[in-house]
């Protein structure tokens, strides 16, 4: 009976320590607070390493938006570019190519020696104001044929006079509109001699002006049709 007693009375005493948990030793141990700085210290890492990566993702995502931005402005110029070359191309299709011949059997008409010409239109498209110059630059004396419409493929007549009496250089110009606005000049050098014969001297000399006098030519008359400027 003695022994139940002292081992109770000794239950009791230990039951009575442990419910005081609070007041243990061990939390009076002062490497607590060692370990409340590195638990502090590993949160600040953790927080700086969620900032990196966020930041790190930022970045990557930039990068892909300027990588789709760039592809897709280099998808645009070479949109462009496959639209301009289709343009220039058929640009070119519709545009005839112009061509000037000397035609025999030249005669007189007063003070002046009249040349017959043939303007030749090859290719496709239409020609608009078509205009024969003859230059003789030592006199600084011109003479002009205008042809208003001329369809290619065809050819249209035309007739160049000059003073009696001369043998000069000269030269030939032939300037149109294409159907787009675009003005073109063939010239050549030429020859005018005192018996009234009209010489080409060289092949053409091609331009292109690319201005847009006329972007929305009409035509003016029938094809063939042609009027003289002097």
């Amino acid at each position: 009976m003695a022994n139940t007693v002292v081992a109770l009375a000794n239950a009791a005493l230990v039951a009575h320590t442990t419910g005081n948990w609070w007041s243990w030793a061990l939390w009076s141990w002062p490497g607590w607070s060692i370990l409340q700085a590195l638990a502090i210290l590993g949160c600040f890492l953790a927080l700086i390493a969620l900032c990196l990566q966020v930041r790190d993702s930022r970045r990557q995502t930039d990068l892909r938006n300027e990588m789709a931005r760039l592809q897709m402005r280099e998808l645009k110029t070479s949109q462009e570019r496959q639209e301009e070359r289709r343009n220039e191309e058929y640009e070119q299709a519709q545009t005839p190519y112009l061509s000037v011949e000397i035609v025999s059997g030249q005669r007189r008409d007063d003070d002046r020696w009249v040349a017959g010409c043939r303007i030749n239109a090859d290719g496709s498209g239409v020609a608009y104001n078509v205009i024969l110059n003859l230059l003789i630059p030592s006199l600084r004396y011109t003479d002009a044929h205008v042809v208003r419409y001329l369809r290619a493929p065809g050819s249209a007549e035309a007739e160049l006079r000059w003073p009696l009496h001369l043998q000069r250089d000269a030269h030939l110009e032939l300037i149109f509109t294409s159907r787009f606005g675009r003005l073109h000049r063939i010239s050549h050098a030429a020859f005018v001699q005192d018996d009234g014969t009209l010489r080409i001297a060289d092949s053409p000399t091609i331009e292109d002006i690319y201005g847009r006098s006329s972007p929305n030519s009409q035509e003016l008359v029938a094809a063939g049709d042609d009027r003289r400027h002097r």
